[in-house]
């Protein structure tokens, strides 16, 4: 079960990339970071982000014969993550900036697109749509928890030492994404992908 929850942890940082990624786009179009919208904006990033997670864990994290392939994958989504953190906090370059959420984006869709084709469209149907009826089913409960918390977070407490709203919308994201990780592992592990 350990392992099987590093795997978790390691998809999870991916899938919070994909989160953030996405949240904070849509709030810095849209110039708002809190109230109503920001409910909208985390569904929509919550959604890539599980569609990712569901089709990982499923294969990989979960799976008695996990993939080689999508295992250096993940690795290496978590470089380009450190690197696009690396460039924010150190250089601020927003063309390095552009070019590695392309590639991280890029790569998800490889990863995904593999996946699709080598396993999904192998297995039975049935037992596949079943499971994934759970997954959502469990998802959704998350994405309840994660973004009751940014709401609130967001909406009724006032940014504490002088936080500026932005990072005060992705310090409550944190939060929920660390609140929620904890439902989401126990719910698809003995729920979701039970042997």
């Amino acid at each position: 079960m350990i392992s099987q929850f590093l795997k978790f942890l390691i998809v999870g940082a991916n899938n919070t990339g994909i989160d953030f990624l996405i949240l904070n786009l849509l709030m810095s179009s849209f110039n708002l970071y809190k109230g109503w919208p920001i409910i909208f904006f985390n569904i929509i990033s919550f959604t890539f982000a599980v569609t990712n997670s569901y089709l990982v864990n499923r294969f990989w994290t979960f799976s008695k014969n996990g993939d080689e392939k999508i295992k250096k994958g993940q690795f290496f989504l978590v470089f380009i993550l450190l690197l696009i953190l690396f460039n924010l906090k150190f250089f601020n370059n927003k063309t390095i900036f552009i070019f590695l959420v392309i590639l991280f984006f890029s790569l998800v869709i490889l990863i995904d697109s593999f996946i699709v084709k080598n396993f999904l469209l192998k297995e039975n149907f049935k037992e596949s749509s079943i499971k994934y009826g759970k997954f959502v089913f469990f998802t959704l409960i998350g994405m309840a928890i994660n973004t009751a918390i940014v709401y609130s977070f967001t909406t009724f407490i006032s940014p504490p030492f002088n936080l500026s709203l932005p990072i005060w919308a992705n310090f409550s994201k944190a939060f929920a994404t660390f609140v929620s990780l904890f439902w989401n592992f126990f719910s698809y592990k003995f729920m979701v992908f039970t042997s």
